[in-house]
């Protein structure tokens, strides 16, 4: 009996030291080589499947952003490149040929080739000279399985380019490197990150604090944006006598 308890106790001890285990996410943009981003994906555990997804958070539309992912790489826990094989059916690719499976995967999204294929503005992300923007759906793939594991975003960009994430928002822009947090897969691919020294960040006051993330490529007042979104949310928290968010 004593045995069993204590063989109990050790695998409950063991699965939650699983559960803390992240997944590690890097995203590296360079403008030497414009409209396409870099992500690199480690893994706590081994996996041999790489997902894309097609669905937009709290929408009804399917988008194949799979089609704009190229270039994927995948190696074992040695270093060892492995084979990359993509699925005929879904946004899939195999992570190895049974052997050794991947614990890091890199791969390349053009982000050129998305916004002129997807003509709904508000469905892609976006590149200019001085200002990329990214929406987490449009870029993030998953290793099956490891969807639900706590994650560890870097966004690398040039050295003098303010980046700033929707994961962090009240830490103001850092240049060239930022990082944050997300309980899991969904919550990093449910947020944004935009950088460049044409990105414009203004941390307001409001019900709750409100921040204004503005790239603008003709004269545009963030100041009289982030006034009038004030208004809006003020009114809206005396209407409904609560805010469901601690920051918009």
């Amino acid at each position: 009996m004593a045995q069993s308890a204590m063989l109990t106790l050790t695998l409950m001890c063991s699965l939650a030291g699983q559960h803390l285990l992240s997944v590690g996410y890097e995203l590296t943009y360079d403008p030497a080589d414009p409209g396409q981003v870099r992500v690199t994906i480690s893994l706590p555990t081994e996996a041999r499947v790489l997902v894309m997804p097609r669905a937009i958070p709290m929408g009804y539309d399917d988008v194949h952003y799979d089609r704009f992912v190229h270039d994927v790489e995948a190696s074992s826990a040695d270093g060892t490149s492995l084979p990359v094989t993509r699925e005929s059916a879904g946004p899939r690719w195999e992570l190895g040929d049974g052997g050794a499976a991947a614990r890091r995967v890199r791969y390349t999204v053009d982000v050129d080739t998305m916004e002129r294929e997807i003509l709904n503005a508000a469905d892609t992300a976006k590149a200019r000279p001085g200002y990329v923007g990214i929406l987490g759906y449009s870029i993030f793939a998953y290793a099956e399985g490891l969807q639900g594991r706590p994650v560890e975003l870097t966004v690398s960009a040039p050295n003098d380019w303010p980046v700033f994430l929707t994961l962090a928002p009240r830490a103001p822009p850092t240049t060239g490197i930022a990082t944050a947090t997300a309980a899991d897969f969904y919550a990093l691919a449910d947020s944004q990150v935009a950088m460049g020294p044409d990105l414009q960040v203004l941390q307001l006051e409001a019900a709750v604090p409100l921040f204004v993330a503005q790239y603008a490529e003709q004269a545009s007042e963030a100041s009289i944006l982030g006034a009038q979104a004030v208004s809006a949310l003020n009114a809206l928290t005396a209407y409904f006598g609560s805010v469901p968010f601690p920051h918009y």
